[in-house]
């Protein structure tokens, strides 16, 4: 079936995906999209090669402490 996962933190949105989901392993595949999404973010956002390698995984779990997980059928 299609859902629509949003993970969202403080009224933010900070990933919104449409994806087949049938069961734990499409569930758990859509699951590490979006931490790849936050990943690549943090990618981003750093400034060094050393900040990215010493934080990268850090600044993931920072980005979800507090997160919310939403799941919809479409």
């Amino acid at each position: 079936m299609k859902v629509t996962l949003t993970l969202t933190k403080k009224g933010e949105t900070l990933c919104r995906e449409v994806r087949e989901v049938v069961d734990s392993e499409s569930f758990a595949a859509a699951c590490a999209d979006i931490w790849n999404d936050l990943e690549q973010r943090a990618l981003e956002r750093a400034t060094s090669v050393g900040e990215f390698m010493d934080r990268l995984n850090e600044a993931v779990f920072d980005e979800l402490d507090g997160a919310q997980l939403a799941f919809a059928r479409e």
